[in-house]
């Protein structure tokens, strides 16, 4: 079964409709194809994503939210081949690639910043975010507060390849020593002092992304991000299976079995 999709024009406006009592539906962001010319859905306060047909992005005025989505990935990246289902656009998998590492940053740059809003150094800004409103029309606010609490943790770099090797669980930079710091994915060692390395770009649209985020997802000041990009929590196994996604679960677990 197809689905019906709506021109981003037409969607927007049903989902901001006054009839509509479905809040949680509210779109905080629009998300964009690889052109970055086309809305492709919505980004609503809950963290559903609404898709829509390809449109103009002019006349809707939200922030650009870079998102992992793709309707149909064998579609995707078909179309983006030479026609034979040969995967060969140098476009499609870059951009893919691309949100790999975005993606993973971004949960870098959260986890990083849950851990410090729940630091007692910190306790007055997150005191700050608890007065007020919980609402997205307040992200200006957020934004300006997890400026203030990020910036000692991270520096800028130029745009680099933007690919990552492999995803490792997720700590603080600056908790890292500087002769390990180059071992760490996203960490810089600046002055003897390992730093989260982001260009400035990601930094103003993580700020903005996150600060949208806060809104629906309470972890984040609560502190339980957790350190594993991927968590076991997010798996459902049966009974005969087990889940390895960390190295210290690949040690136990051939430790055990060696005869």
């Amino acid at each position: 079964m197809n689905i019906i999709l709506l021109s981003p024009s037409h969607q927007f406006k049903l989902l901001t409709s006054i009839k509509n009592p479905l809040t949680y539906i509210k779109p905080i962001g629009k998300i964009h194809d690889i052109s970055g010319k086309y809305i492709t859905g919505f980004l609503t306060s809950s963290g559903l994503i609404i898709p829509t047909t390809l449109g103009s992005t002019s006349s809707i005025r939200l922030p650009v939210i870079y998102q992992q989505f793709v309707d149909n990935i064998d579609t995707y990246l078909y179309s983006y081949g030479n026609g034979n289902g040969n995967i060969l656009s140098d476009d499609s998998t870059s951009y893919m690639s691309f949100l790999t590492y975005y993606t993973s940053l971004y949960y870098r740059f959260k986890y990083s910043f849950s851990t410090l809003i729940n630091l007692q150094d910190n306790i007055n800004y997150k005191n700050q975010f608890i007065k007020l409103k919980t609402s997205s029309d307040n992200h200006i606010l957020y934004q300006n507060l997890i400026d203030i609490i990020m910036k000692s943790e991270v520096t800028f770099i130029n745009k680099t390849t933007r690919s990552i090797t492999n995803l490792q669980n997720h700590t603080l930079c600056s908790k890292i020593s500087s002769s390990k710091c180059s071992q760490e994915q996203f960490c810089k060692n600046v002055h003897n002092t390992c730093l989260l390395a982001i260009e400035r770009e990601l930094y103003y649209n993580f700020l903005k992304k996150l600060s949208l985020e806060i809104v629906w997802n309470t972890d984040i000041l609560s502190g339980n991000i957790n350190k594993e990009y991927y968590s076991k929590d997010n798996f459902i196994k049966r009974k005969h299976e087990i889940l390895l996604l960390t190295n210290e679960d690949i040690k136990r677990f051939f430790f055990l079995n060696v005869n």
